[in-house]
């Protein structure tokens, strides 16, 4: 075989071995296969919901909130080497257990998605329940509020439902947190309910005070408070996930030694400044409900507080519990 021969093989057999180098290059960043090798990877690192994870990444990727958007319509489509640089660094996030949540920046939240900045509690699928259960309540009661106070805002999920649900309510916000207060504003704006909330970086004391809000705020009493304050009981806090414990704020969380430090303030606060038969919707912790009837045996007709009904989650748990002032 002649040098020029030898040589003109050579660059072929080159060639072809440089094609199939990019072929297989090429299949692995399809987007299917990309779902599978990092499922794979989240499953060996034992990370909580891996296919869910890596899914929710991939929609961020795509600019949407859905998954199906992506595997139905994107699924043989490969990414590009940004793209995939890019979910490799939010992939790598998650293995050091940061909650999705926090890696997009964004969460669904029943008909809304909400704006998610660490260390700001993120709002669960529970909470969508308590939602259901105060605009079911008040509608057939036919109330319609006009005043409420959140205490513990958080994102602003349940205020900013709350006021999407009824144009004419009007709302202040408080949190301990400055972080927080900032999300819930950021998310009122996005959904167009800024001209009816009020947030203040605030906290309620042990003995049912807000500090830091002008006293002016409280001369018109409320139809309604709402909470989801911290509840875990602080023995059960080393307990939280990695997700939870490495990265949401644990004030957000830590109830006290039994889990009602704030609830009972809240509950204070509610016999204070709730109109005549206004209400007080907590969701609370699953073996809170005893304790709470315990405590309303003992204090509740001096605050003429009555506990009217307490609702389970979709895990069939005591979870919600509705109060209301008597006069």
């Amino acid at each position: 075989m002649s040098l020029n021969r030898m040589l003109a093989l050579k660059n072929c057999v080159v060639l072809v071995l440089s094609l199939q180098k990019r072929a297989l290059a090429t299949k692995a960043n399809v987007v299917d296969n990309v779902l599978k090798e990092w499922t794979a990877k989240f499953e060996q690192a034992k990370i909580p919901e891996p296919e869910n994870s890596i899914q929710n990444i991939m929609a961020h990727i795509f600019n949407t909130t859905k998954i199906d958007d992506v595997t139905i319509v994107e699924k043989n489509t490969e990414l590009t080497n940004d793209q995939i640089t890019h979910l490799n660094k939010l992939c790598e996030c998650r293995l050091a257990r940061m909650p999705v949540q926090y890696i997009i920046k964004e969460w669904n939240f029943r008909d809304l998605t909400l704006k998610m900045t660490p260390p700001v509690f993120i709002p669960r699928s529970e909470t969508e329940e308590l939602i259901d259960i105060i605009t079911d309540k008040l509608e057939s009661s036919n109330h319609t509020p006009t005043r409420m106070i959140e205490i513990g805002s958080g994102t602003g999920a349940i205020t900013i439902s709350l006021l999407k649900h009824f144009p004419k309510l009007k709302a202040i916000a408080i949190d301990q947190s400055k972080h927080a207060c900032d999300l819930t504003e950021q998310n009122a704006v996005m959904h167009n309910v800024a001209n009816q909330l009020q947030v203040f970086h605030a906290e309620i004391d042990s003995k049912g005070q807000v500090k830091n809000l002008q006293p002016d705020l409280l001369e018109q009493k409320f139809d309604l408070v709402v909470s989801n304050p911290p509840y875990v009981p602080s023995l059960d806090i080393p307990k939280l996930e990695p997700e939870i414990a490495l990265y949401e704020d644990i004030k957000a969380l830590d109830g006290g030694h039994d889990g009602l430090n704030i609830i009972k303030p809240i509950c204070v606060f509610g016999s204070n400044y709730l109109k005549p038969n206004g209400s007080i919707f907590l969701e609370t912790n699953h073996d809170h409900l005893d304790k709470i009837k315990e405590w309303l045996g003992i204090c509740g007709h001096h605050m003429k507080l009555k506990l009217v009904e307490n609702y389970k989650d979709f895990n069939n748990k005591d979870r919600f519990v509705e109060l209301k002032l008597v006069e």
